[in-house]
């Protein structure tokens, strides 16, 4: 069973918003991490989500129900985002 955190924090640049995400990630012994950037989901007018995981990947998310997925998907199986192609 994974331990889960939780870790708000809101940035303007989105290679910078990944990099925190990450060292957040490495900081906190997390297996995944969630980042959003508010301003994207208010421009695109829907959920947006990048998720991160132990090995380097990193996967877009569009909407709330993909983002639950690929959740479910790496808590789940344990081995990382799924890489499908959202």
């Amino acid at each position: 069973m994974m331990d889960m955190k939780f870790i708000i924090f809101a940035l303007k640049v989105h290679k910078e918003l990944l990099e925190i995400a990450r060292n957040s990630m490495i900081n906190n012994k997390c297996d995944l991490v969630v980042a959003n950037d508010k301003s994207e989901m208010v421009s695109q007018g829907s959920h947006i989500a990048y998720i991160q995981d132990i090995y380097g990947n990193v996967i877009k998310c569009d909407g709330k129900e993909k983002i639950a997925d690929e959740l479910l998907y790496a808590i789940n199986n344990n081995d990382g985002i799924s890489k499908l192609k959202w």
